[in-house]
């Protein structure tokens, strides 16, 4: 899906684990930009600095790495100069248009 954030147009993707439709999404998690806590599934890791790094999952070690997370409900937006961040359900509808 794509929303207006002021004057930029940006992708979103409203989390959920049931519901990867999306291809940038898709894509993300290949490229290890986003990927899924291991313990708990419903929570999206995001590499802020998104950049693809490679051992993200187990037994990796990476020093300076930037995450946030998010959880299911929550969206991702990616920008057109491919960052990516998460943010709550509220202040998406107080910051973001849906086209």
């Amino acid at each position: 899906m794509r929303a207006k954030y002021g004057n930029s147009v940006v992708e979103i993707w409203k989390i959920d684990p049931q519901n990867i439709n999306e291809n940038w999404v898709k894509q993300a998690f290949e490229d290890q930009i986003i990927w899924w806590n291991m313990s708990d599934k419903k929570v999206l890791m995001v590499n802020n600095a998104g950049n693809v790094l490679t051992g993200i999952l187990p037994k990796m070690k990476i020093v300076g790495l930037s995450v946030s997370m998010g959880v299911a409900g929550w969206y991702l937006v990616k920008s057109v100069d491919n960052n990516y961040k998460v943010i709550d359900e509220k202040h998406f509808k107080k910051e973001y248009s849906l086209f």
